[in-house]
């Protein structure tokens, strides 16, 4: 019972600290996402977004699954500090020559892919500068996964601090002190310079925290590591990234092919508001993969439940608000230029119920060498979302542009529900964890109301939305979402008592009864 407690402390507090990490990421982007947004205007937002999409599959290549398998193994072998410094030394060798080749490789196909298969000279130099960034990134993203492996992960809240700051000031001072034609580049050098710094910042934290790992043992036996079980861990890990970052990016990409570059910055806009609502929740997959890693069957469902309960919880009425509320978020951050946005948005804010479910899920097979279910599984929706969105926008692209982005948005969306319903069958098949059908309706059911409410009150009360009374209005749809789960016994007082266990609040508990 006390090790269940302690597990179940390290998993909030974990989760508190991702979550905060990840909101500082978000809000960060989304102020950044803004700023591009209005100084690019959709023509440049959708070069920058084109050329953003391409260099990502690039870094998934060079990723190779390598941050989750250092997680993986680093979290598992830490009581010995020579075998785990091992694990690290030979995951960053693996790390370096990688990424390396996946930088030189967009280096040489930028031309290529430009000039022939776009056709959209203009791509070309953004492609040269994101090779660049593909090498400073993909070591900034290693070395913070580190922290998650050694669960120090209020590092990374700092560095998501300073990394949001400095990358706004170079920004801004881009857009202030370069001419226009010159944004799209400046803003992509000063993406690397952030890296760089972030990652000084990073190497210099991992030394003081566990200074170990950049030392080699001299004793050959304290040494050994299983690298051919590292190697099959990592190979059906890339194929699962791979075919995942490809799954997620086909709809920007498949686009590209046939809508001018302002419908490409139209759609950037609405799949931006939701990936910032999915990152959210989804870093709490990389919180729980140590943790996951040491259960046993008996608890793992247990232990599995309870997390997707609170998750579903919190992501769930996001999805409905962003439906009822969309249009305004588009119009306040992004401007009246980009109102297009809000008709893919509408069949994107579906994609909340299912991937922060997928997320945890996918924990689950990774953190017990299981990733081969995944890639199988992540192969097989990528290739019925290619179709999907080929049918759907090759089809609609004869009607209009803006039809032909819905039918991206309805594509992905339906491969997101595959995705779920494949994955969750797997999970009960392979660990015999089935998910609890109330800990997901009853949140939808809540989530519908406050829908209801929302679209109510917009459509006969309030025709003009203002600034502050769409902020009251969030405020009052949660009220409304939380009181209707309390009432349909969605949620209880144990759930409340988990907000206790947050680091402020124990520290702020700890102070009161000292006072006392």
């Amino acid at each position: 019972m006390e090790e269940e407690t302690s597990l179940t402390d390290e998993i909030v507090q974990g989760g508190f600290w991702a979550g905060f990490a990840t909101l500082l990421n978000r809000i960060g982007a989304f102020i950044f996402s803004i700023i591009l947004a209005r100084f690019l205007f959709p023509e440049n937002f959708g070069l920058y977004s084109l050329a953003m999409s391409l260099a990502t599959i690039f870094t998934t290549f060079a990723d190779f699954g390598l941050n989750s398998t250092l997680i993986r193994y680093f979290s598992s072998s830490m009581k010995n500090k020579s075998k785990s410094a091992k694990y690290f030394q030979y995951i960053f060798k693996l790390k370096f020559f990688i990424s390396l080749f996946a930088s030189l490789s967009l280096l040489f196909l930028a031309y290529p892919i430009s000039f022939f298969i776009y056709k959209k000279p203009e791509l070309f130099m953004p492609l040269i500068v994101s090779s660049l960034f593909i090498f400073t990134f993909l070591f900034s993203d290693f070395f913070s996964s580190f922290f998650y492996a050694i669960k120090k992960i209020n590092y990374i809240a700092i560095k998501e601090i300073l990394s949001q700051i400095i990358r706004l000031i170079i920004t801004i001072l881009v857009f202030i002190l370069l001419l226009s034609s010159y944004h799209v580049l400046g803003v992509l050098f000063g993406m690397i310079l952030n890296n760089l710094i972030m990652i000084l910042f990073l190497l210099i934290w991992i030394n003081k925290l566990t200074p170990y790992i950049f030392k080699t043992s001299k004793s050959k036996e304290e040494e050994k590591i299983d690298k051919k079980r590292v190697f099959k861990y990592v190979g059906w890990i890339t194929l699962a990234y791979i075919s995942g970052i490809f799954f997620t990016t086909t709809d920007i990409v498949m686009l590209g092919f046939f809508v001018s570059l302002s419908y490409i910055g139209f759609y950037k806009v609405a799949t931006s508001l939701i990936i910032g609502a999915v990152s959210l929740f989804t870093h709490l997959g990389f919180v729980i993969l140590p943790s996951f890693t040491i259960l046993k069957k008996n608890r793992l469902e247990q232990a599995f439940n309870k997390v997707l309960r609170i998750t579903l919880i919190l992501s769930i009425p996001t999805a409905f608000g962003i439906l009822a509320l969309g249009k305004y978020f588009i119009k306040f951050l992004f401007g009246d230029a980009y109102m297009l946005s809000r008709f893919p948005l509408y069949y994107l804010s579906f994609l909340l119920l299912f991937w922060v479910s997928i997320t945890i899920i996918v924990a689950v097979f990774f953190s017990h060498e299981k990733p081969k279910y995944v890639a199988i599984v992540t192969i097989t929706v990528l290739l019925l979302n290619i179709i999907l969105n080929y049918i759907l926008i090759s089809a609609l692209i004869r009607i209009s542009e803006s039809l032909a982005i819905q039918g991206a948005a309805i594509a992905t969306t339906i491969s997101f529900f595959f995705y779920f319903l494949v994955i969750s069958a797997l999970l009960k098949k392979k660990f015999n964890i089935g998910i609890i059908k109330t800990n997901v309706f009853k949140p939808i059911i809540a989530g519908l109301i406050m829908f209801l409410f929302l679209y109510a009150a917009n459509s006969y009360l309030f025709r003009n939305i203002t600034l502050s009374l769409g902020i009251i209005e969030i405020f009052f749809g949660a009220a409304i979402y939380f009181l209707a789960l309390f009432l349909i016994k969605g949620i209880s007082i144990e759930d409340f008592q988990l907000l206790k266990r947050m680091p402020f609040l124990n520290k702020l508990n700890k102070l009161n009864h000292n006072k006392i």
